[in-house]
């Protein structure tokens, strides 16, 4: 295996100095990263209504309304980031108890009558009756910014869930405030499970894994993965601007922890619009790591410390070197590959699916090395490697 290694020599000093585990501090030493941009990757920031021109307004005219029991139309462009916020806009007007409706309609929204919620190119208010025609100017995803002002009724984490998601699919700068966004949403999904996200996101190696055996399932919610088997079907599936295949999804995430075969079928049509995964990490250097290293807490710390990885901030590869295979199995027909290793705190798994290593003679007792990104394993719960390439040397 051919890989530029990066000389790691401060490690302790880099733990102690930014008061961080060891793989962390291995990450900050090969990226070069100072304090100030280090801490800059995990301050908190917040949105503001009042930094967003005509958002305060709008939240003052749909109270308004809301108090005079005023009934809402709320109509949408059928793209995915659209029906996110409107889904964002009407489950929080069902838990205020407004009155609402919600339609897919090309009529210009000059033509209605009522209090019209417009999401469009952008988030409007439209009364024709009282002359009310308002407009929020900003450079946020349509859904974040429904969900900075209906917060302002309503606490709702899946809306987080939904506007951290729309992200994705606009492809807005994930830095300060929506870096905050991504970060919360992260811990959301992988803490409530939402059956609609989770339909998605449990793999074809997972699935297949559990047919198997049961296991502690613990789904992770990286960027790209996120991206690759969620965002880019739905987008996919929604590119025809078809009305029926947005009201079927509108059904869908409306409820997030509906059990319903229909809805399981939707999902499993959708997830066959995926395209080609695109690379997540960063192939020009490998940083060493040991077996001791990989373990649950440390791996959710890194996580928890550089998501969302970005193109010039990639995930890091990890190079695994001359440990013994304790167990190792084949799934799914040969296609995937499961090797274990013991260590004083318990099993290690590196897992490899669709690879051309799993053609690779392995066997127990076999000593060999690993260049792959740490994960929690998506079926078993225990820490490894998801493997990128691999040698044996005996």
């Amino acid at each position: 295996m051919n890989y530029n290694e990066v000389n790691i020599v401060n490690t302790e000093t880099i733990m102690k100095q930014f008061d961080v585990n060891a793989l962390v501090a291995k990450v900050i030493d090969a990226k070069g990263l100072t304090e100030e941009k280090f801490h800059a990757l995990n301050e908190d920031y917040e949105y503001h209504l009042g930094d967003y021109s005509g958002a305060e307004d709008i939240k003052n005219i749909i109270k308004e309304s809301y108090d005079n029991d005023e009934k809402f139309l709320i109509v949408s462009d059928p793209k995915l980031d659209n029906l996110f916020a409107s889904i964002i806009v009407i489950r929080s007007l069902a838990k205020m108890k407004a009155r609402f409706e919600i339609k897919y309609i090309n009529k210009d929204e000059y033509m209605l009558k009522g209090n019209v919620i417009a999401i469009h190119d952008t988030l409007q208010f439209h009364n024709n009756q009282k002359n009310i025609h308002l407009e929020v100017e900003t450079d946020l995803s349509l859904s974040t910014m429904a969900y900075v002002i209906m917060k302002e009724f309503v606490r709702d984490s899946y809306s987080i869930a939904l506007a951290s998601i729309a992200n994705i699919c606009t492809n807005v700068p994930l830095s300060y405030a929506n870096r905050t966004l991504f970060k919360r949403a992260k811990e959301i999904l992988e803490d409530k499970q939402y059956v609609v996200f989770e339909r998605f996101m449990i793999t074809p190696e997972k699935r297949n894994a559990q047919l198997l055996r049961s296991g502690n399932a613990y789904t992770t919610y990286h960027l790209s993965k996120m991206k690759n088997l969620l965002v880019n079907p739905l987008m996919n599936f929604l590119k025809d601007n078809d009305e029926k295949r947005w009201n079927a999804l509108l059904s869908y995430f409306f409820n997030p922890n509906k059990i319903d075969s229909k809805l399981s079928k939707l999902a499993l049509a959708i997830t066959k619009f995926k395209t080609d995964d695109e690379k997540e990490y960063d192939e020009s250097q490998v940083i060493e790591v040991t077996l001791d290293e990989i373990r649950i807490d440390e791996i959710k710390n890194l996580s928890e410390t550089f998501e969302p990885y970005y193109d010039g901030f990639k995930r890091p590869l990890f190079i695994l070197k001359n440990v013994v295979v304790t167990d190792r199995r084949r799934f799914d027909l040969a296609k995937g590959l499961e090797i274990s290793f013991r260590t004083d705190h318990g099993l290690v798994k590196a897992t490899a699916y669709n690879n051309p290593v799993t053609k690779l003679d392995i066997k127990v007792g076999d000593t060999i090395s690993i260049v792959g990104t740490l994960t929690i394993n998506a079926f078993s719960g225990l820490p490894g490697l998801s493997i990128v390439n691999m040698e044996k040397h005996n």
